[in-house]
């Protein structure tokens, strides 16, 4: 069986741990692998300037 991979990406933690939950739900967690990765970006809207954006890559079978 060949593995998949998808990725999803949110502006906050919390959001992007309930997307993963939600995708990984119907696998056996011994199967999935999840690796986040995080970026700071420029964001003249905010008041520090930069935002964090987090991305997870979820591979499944």
């Amino acid at each position: 069986m060949a593995a998949k991979m998808e990725t999803t990406s949110a502006d906050s933690a919390k959001f992007l741990c309930d997307q993963v939950n939600r995708l990984i739900r119907g696998y056996e967690t011994a199967h999935v692998s999840v690796q986040v990765v995080t970026t700071v970006v420029p964001d003249n809207r905010s008041q520090t300037g930069s935002r964090i954006i987090y991305v997870a890559f979820i591979i499944h079978p």
